[in-house]
């Protein structure tokens, strides 16, 4: 009798805990054109990715050549990944959609986001190898790329509101607003740093925003209708994300002080 009670007692106790580390769904794949796959941290586990597969906080999301995936989080938030891309959801937390934390992270490629819920600074961050963005509710476009030279670049524009980018080499915090685009490219030896904010091309910006996933002046939670007609794949294509510059010339590279270049090591190891 005193053993039942014993085994009753902590089955009572360790129910409840089974069910509490139990984790849930952050966000769903809701389109896919193409091959994706959900990865864990390291990359393994690879399971194939179709229209309903739940995410989960710490997979990457990777897709393959000529393909584009859209996630959609619990808190509305739509994200667009483009071909040869991997974007993982490092934190995520939320009571409400209009408190929640998270740190996304691009590791390579092409990434579209749109928040319709605004929140405070600084709960979310968009992040890059070597570039950190704060979100309030917004819509970006980032891309993140090593070229043939082996030069890691990343770009951010907007279609809408006001970002502030934090350099994470440098520390240089640079405002970026509609129309503009923050580059910012770093030596394949890892000694020089080329980055500011250029004026985009008018036409390509219109082209952007003609595939915006927010209603203009629109409140919370309102998402266009133009467009998401994408989501059965009939718009959707390389042509809705941030085009990469077509560079002439070499860039001007400043050359990183001691602390600068440890700490860019340090991020480079980290991201691999």
């Amino acid at each position: 009798m005193k053993n039942l009670i014993i085994k009753t007692l902590l089955l009572l106790f360790i129910t409840p805990l089974a069910f509490a580390s139990t984790p849930k769904p952050i966000g769903q794949i809701v389109f896919l054109k193409g091959k994706a796959f959900l990865l864990n941290k390291n990359g393994k586990n690879r399971i194939t990715v179709k229209k309903g597969t739940p995410l989960f906080q710490g997979q990457r999301v990777k897709t393959e050549a000529a393909s584009i995936a859209r996630i959609k989080m619990i808190d509305e938030t739509l994200f667009t990944l483009g071909p040869n891309s991997i974007f993982t959801v490092e934190t995520f937390k939320m009571k409400t959609k209009w408190d929640r934390q998270a740190i996304y992270k691009l590791i390579h490629g092409k990434l579209r986001g749109a928040m319709p819920v605004k929140l405070k600074k600084g709960d979310i961050a968009v992040e890059t190898r070597t570039v950190s963005m704060a979100v309030r509710g917004t819509e970006f476009l980032i891309n993140a790329n090593k070229n043939k030279k082996m030069e890691h670049t990343t770009q951010i524009a907007l279609l809408s509101g006001k970002v502030d980018v934090l350099n994470k080499v440098n520390k240089k915090l640079l405002s970026v607003f509609p129309g503009s685009q923050f580059v910012s490219t770093i030596s394949s030896d890892l000694n020089g740093i080329d980055a500011g904010v250029q004026k985009m091309d008018p036409f390509q910006f219109s082209k952007l925003q003609q595939q915006s996933l927010l209603t203009p002046g629109s409140s919370d939670g309102q998402i266009n209708v133009a467009g998401t007609r994408d989501m059965d794949g009939t718009v959707l294509d390389d042509n809705h994300f941030l085009p990469v510059p077509k560079k002439s010339g070499m860039s001007f590279f400043k050359k990183l002080d001691t602390s600068e270049r440890q700490r860019l090591i340090l991020l480079n190891n980290s991201w691999k």
